[in-house]
């Protein structure tokens, strides 16, 4: 699924990035741990998560992660948010909490980040 449309269903601001939103997804890993993301996905991956500053964004920068989705209309740092734009990686704002956006993911056909493809 293209980032850009995962921005119109979830209603989202795009913060940065628009010209990287026809980047394709298929995997999500939602967590404030970046200890987390870094053991459980994998290069493209969307990061949903409530936080974003600079150890969010090199987080995503050293996996790879195809952008940033952020809950419940999260107010980014600014100096994270220009980190994120030099890095290429989309930002994108939701008001919706973690847990709808993820039900939503989900059924747009999004999965967890460490499934094998194909097991669910």
């Amino acid at each position: 699924m293209r980032l850009r449309d995962i921005a119109e269903t979830l209603h989202c601001h795009i913060l940065c990035g628009d010209e990287y939103t026809g980047r394709e997804v298929d995997t999500c890993c939602s967590s404030d741990l970046m200890e987390d993301v870094m053991s459980f996905s994998r290069p493209g991956t969307l990061l949903c998560t409530g936080q974003l500053d600079h150890k969010v964004v090199r987080t995503a920068v050293l996996c790879e992660l195809g952008g940033i989705l952020l809950v419940r209309g999260c107010k980014p740092d600014s100096a994270a948010v220009l980190e994120a734009d030099s890095e290429n990686i989309p930002v994108l704002v939701t008001g919706l909490g973690m847990f709808d956006a993820n039900g939503m993911l989900y059924g747009l056909g999004l999965r967890g980040s460490y499934w094998p493809k194909g097991r669910i």
